[in-house]
């Protein structure tokens, strides 16, 4: 047996596809599974969608992870390459 602290993560980074396409990774099971994996005091990001054309998604996920993750921060960004124009992250 290995020291099981030294598997847990520091930081979690979820560059996934939009919703619809990648249904199961916005599920409040996949990220208690995430959570399991991360240290006390880690850091999860993970991109959402655009605001502009998702914002109940983004609210109703955000709300879901809270119930998960003592804080939440929704972000957005001038992101140019995207048809919006911009994209919202969660932090």
């Amino acid at each position: 047996g290995g020291d099981e602290a030294a598997a847990l993560f520091d930081v979690v980074l979820i560059d996934s596809t939009d919703f619809n396409q990648a249904e199961p990774l916005f599920t409040p099971e996949f990220y208690a599974s995430v959570k399991s994996l991360m240290a006390p005091g880690g850091i999860l990001c993970a991109n959402l969608d655009s605001p502009q054309w998702g914002q109940v998604r983004l609210v109703q996920f955000a709300d879901r992870l809270s119930q998960l993750f003592r804080h939440v921060y929704p972000y957005q960004v001038f992101q140019p390459t995207y048809s919006s124009g911009h994209y919202a992250f969660l932090f």
